[in-house]
């Protein structure tokens, strides 16, 4: 882009309500939080798996020598985990709750104007 045309931009003119409508129409709000939240989860799920349920297999299989090597449970990474899960939550709720973010709620069922039947049979 050349200097004068960046004078020609309409820098007032910006499209606010048609971006909302955008992020409210395709639920691209309920996709963000259910996408960070699904990694908090995950992140959870891996270190109980790292923590706790790979000791209990080595134990369990004797892959660990227990006199040189015991297996290490590792209690602390997964209540971090959990603690990092509950403050991006409360972050989030907060950030939808402020802002008043409306989620639009999926249709479950669709009435047919004009039907005889009950449940609009075609």
């Amino acid at each position: 882009m050349k200097h004068h045309d960046l004078d020609q931009l309409n820098f007032d003119k910006l499209n606010i309500q048609g971006f909302q409508d955008f992020v409210s129409s395709l639920n691209v709000v309920g996709l963000a939080v259910g996408a960070i939240l699904g990694n908090a989860i995950s992140s959870i799920s891996s270190s109980l798996g790292q923590g706790v349920i790979g000791p209990v297999i080595e134990l369990a299989l004797g892959f660990k020598d227990m006199t040189f090597n015991p297996p290490r449970f590792n209690f602390m990474a997964i209540f971090e985990k959990i603690l990092t899960f509950a403050i991006t939550a409360g972050i989030i709720y907060a950030i939808v709750t402020v802002f008043d973010i409306k989620v639009k709620k999926p249709v479950t069922h669709v009435k047919i104007v004009g039907s005889e039947e009950p449940g609009g049979a075609f």
